[in-house]
């Protein structure tokens, strides 16, 4: 920066000498002399205050992006294809499409004896106890379905991406220098078998975390999950992860390895600026409209630093824990974001990253003039209104105390909408992570007509965003800690008057665990490894919530009559919320003892949040609430506890 200031001056004194040069030629006046000096060294003054005001972003962004040449920029006549390319796409139907087929709806078995969900409300929380605050209702939860992958086709993958291949034949050499040699390069699409050679690799490589959502445009669930490689075979004690991309038609089956589709991007060029006659020069970032195809699956070229020998003697290499989200992007298409926590070696700490994978953008996430805590991750997305576009996305930045970011899709810069005090810095309570959070289909949906949405209305400049986060209990009866889901209910109100946006934890559930089979830590010890320990509660007991999968509204009934998604666009609805029953799908992924990846359909659940009384009430808002002592939150955790009690009794542990 330094020597462009040198080269600034040497420009405009050389251009002041030659302008007083001219003057001393004419005949002017004195006073028409010392103005036009005046004015120069004015000039002077206001150009470097505003060059260098400037000059930092513009450098960042250049170094941001890294352009290749300014003949990237894209032709008139390709704009032209591409938008009409476009256009094809969003013209799906959105009153036929549904994330599950009619015969996959068939083949799911929802369990005739539904589960109770009990939340617990903040409606004048501070006065209340825990009855006073529970409401309870019956849901219906399907059998969970194992979403699973082929190991020796991720590995292929993985191998075909040559620093990652480096990376783990230099581990595998490090942990187990006995181990028989791979021919990895020798590999083609035909020799899948040979990458597992029966030396208990396989048991080596652990896959978790799936996250999913649908992208209706081209009728498949987009999933991201992290696979581990664990030279010790467990979870907690992974050398390195990696972030691996699946996609399933709407039979939840996968589609076969090799399987291409034409995605829009954005194209990023950087255009030239010059200002003041060409005397500063910076760069201005314009994004145009283009496509590329990707083969499925794939493994995400995400970069990161690793070590053989860290000084900690701790690995946990890689991205982790990826939560999927979907946006519309300010060209006009609906793309995946995908946010991650990772070890970042130049900032010597875990961090939040976010990726777009249609257009390969990387960055990482950073809240405006605060340092980065201990660790950073667990941040939950909050997924926005489809139908306007998005450069911004909410998080969830830590349940205990409420706190909430926005961060630039584009910079990864955050700023504050809603922040706790709390005495260390560094402090996250026991609800923390879960799936995205999501709005109501019935205010997000597209098919959902006015005359419907307009009898459920919220109040003014008010959200309502639904999602399933956890608690981590340590020492509750069963194992060293315990991981169970939590529905949770944030509403987001706005105060124009302020411009503040403010939130709170509306309802909140205890443990909720969809019935769901439970995998212990360690699976080969059945019987568990201290005595009087089962062991489903050696080690720790996991069942974690990773994404909403799809949310939709499948049918409407008003006095016994129905109406399906077809006949929705057809009629305008009138009357009072008591008179209306949906029937809405939800579906949830999941995982146990971080090693599989499973998915749950939920039915009835919008009916109970419709009931809820926190959505509409206004003598409670979301300014009102001490966000750090949350009643209903601690019901919710007292519940848990009670859950992991009976759950340690009914699995032969020992309470101590």
């Amino acid at each position: 920066m330094i020597e462009r200031i040198k080269v600034m001056v040497l420009k405009l004194s050389e251009r002041w000498l030659s302008w007083l040069r001219k003057l001393k030629t004419t005949k002017v006046s004195l006073s028409v002399f010392i103005s036009v000096v005046f004015l120069m060294i004015l000039s002077f003054v206001i150009g470097v205050t505003y060059y260098l005001n400037d000059l930092d972003r513009l450098e960042v962004i250049t170094t941001m992006y890294k352009p290749q040449s300014n003949d990237m920029k894209i032709s008139g006549e390709m704009t032209v294809k591409y938008m009409k390319k476009l256009l094809r796409i969003n013209k799906y139907n959105i009153f036929e499409s549904f994330p599950l087929s009619s015969k996959y709806l068939d083949e799911i078995k929802i369990n005739s004896s539904p589960m109770k969900l009990q939340t617990f409300g903040d409606f004048y929380a501070t006065k209340s106890v825990c009855n006073d605050l529970k409401a309870e209702k019956d849901i219906y939860v399907s059998n969970e379905k194992h979403v699973t992958f082929d190991l020796s086709v991720f590995l292929r993958k993985l191998h075909s991406i040559q620093s990652y291949s480096e990376l783990i034949k230099s581990a595998q050499k490090h942990f187990d220098p006995f181990l028989e040699e791979k021919t990895w390069n020798d590999l083609d699409s035909t020799s899948d078998s040979k990458i597992l050679s029966g030396n208990g690799e396989e048991k080596k490589w652990l896959r978790f975390g799936g996250s999913s959502v649908w992208l209706p445009e081209y009728n498949i669930h987009y999933m991201v999950s992290r696979v581990l490689y664990s030279p010790s075979e467990i979870p907690n004690q992974s050398f390195a992860s990696f972030l691996y991309i699946q996609i399933f038609d709407s039979n939840w089956n996968e589609l076969p390895d090799g399987t291409t589709l034409e995605f829009p991007f954005e194209e990023v060029v950087p255009i030239d600026t010059s200002r003041i006659q060409g005397l500063f020069h910076g760069t201005r970032i314009e994004r145009f409209l283009n496509f590329k195809k990707t083969s499925f699956p794939y493994v995400l070229p995400i970069p990161f630093d690793y070590e053989l020998e860290p000084y900690s003697n701790r690995y946990y290499f890689g991205p982790e824990d990826p939560r999927v989200s979907i946006r519309r992007n300010s060209l006009g298409f609906i793309e995946p974001i995908i946010v991650f926590n990772m070890k970042t070696f130049n900032l010597t700490k875990r961090v939040m990253h976010l990726y777009l994978p249609f257009s390969d953008d990387l960055k990482i996430l950073k809240k405006r003039k605060m340092k980065f805590a201990h660790i950073e991750k667990n941040w939950i997305p909050l997924m926005g209104n489809l139908s306007e576009s998005q450069n911004t996305m909410k998080f969830v930045y830590s349940f205990e105390p409420l706190e909430v970011l926005e961060c630039s899709i584009y910079s990864g810069f955050c700023s504050i909408l809603q922040k706790s005090e709390k005495e260390d810095y560094n402090y996250f309570g026991d609800l923390r992570g879960g799936t995205q959070l999501i709005q109501l289909p019935i205010f997000s949906s597209q098919l959902i007509p006015d005359s419907l949405s307009s009898i459920f209305k919220l109040p003014e400049n008010r959200k309502v965003y639904v999602g399933w986060a956890r608690t981590h209990l340590n020492d509750c009866g069963c194992g060293d800690s315990m991981y169970r889901p939590n529905f949770i209910l944030l509403i987001e109100d706005y105060t124009i008057v302020d411009k503040k946006y403010s939130y709170r934890i509306s309802d909140i559930s205890g443990y909720f665990d969809f019935n769901a089979e439970i995998v212990p830590w360690y699976p080969d010890e059945t019987k568990g490894i201290v005595p009087g320990i089962s062991g489903e509660c050696s080690g720790r007991n996991v069942l974690t919530p990773n994404s909403i999968a799809y949310w939709e509204i499948e049918s409407v009934t008003q006095n016994d009559k129905k109406y399906t998604k077809q006949d929705l666009k057809y009629n305008k609805f009138e009357g009072n919320r008591n008179s209306f029953q949906f029937v809405d799908r939800m579906g949830v992924t999941l995982s146990s003892g971080d090693r599989d990846v499973r998915i749950v359909h939920v039915k009835g659940l919008l009916d109970y949040i419709l009931k809820l009384p926190s959505l509409f009430d206004t003598n409670v808002t979301s300014t009102s609430v001490d966000n750090v002592n949350l009643t209903n939150v601690q019901c919710a955790k007292l519940e848990s506890e009670k859950y992991c009690r009976i759950y340690a009794i009914d699995h032969d542990a020992v309470i101590l």
